[in-house]
């Protein structure tokens, strides 16, 4: 037997998980998150433009490796300490982010 085509789930969550997707993919913010390596598993448009690397070059890279992320003086050193599991935060320029915080940097507009 051969299957052939595309199956989609439609249930509710399924759709709002795809809306939220969409919306943090291509809103105006740059948004990459990363794993407890510190390794990154997402990365939006805006972040893509911002690092200047399609997404699929930053997929699995470990974040403080990041020549954008090296020249900012000091963000390592405020951003590293992990978060508590499933308490996510936002910092914005100059990138402060004390011990117990997740990375959400915003672009300046």
């Amino acid at each position: 037997a051969r299957m052939i085509g595309t199956a989609w789930d439609s249930n509710e969550a399924r759709s709002a998980h795809d809306a939220l997707s969409r919306a943090v993919r291509h809103m105006s913010d740059g948004f990459l998150s990363a794993d407890d390596d510190w390794r990154i598993t997402f990365v939006n448009l805006e972040a893509e433009s911002l690092r200047g690397s399609p997404a699929d070059e930053l997929f699995g890279q470990v974040l403080w490796t990041l020549p954008s992320v090296r020249q900012t003086s000091g963000m390592e050193a405020r951003c590293r300490p992990a978060p508590p599991p499933r308490a996510p935060a936002r910092a914005s320029p100059p990138y402060r982010c004390p011990a117990g915080t997740a990375r959400s940097v915003r672009s300046p507009s």
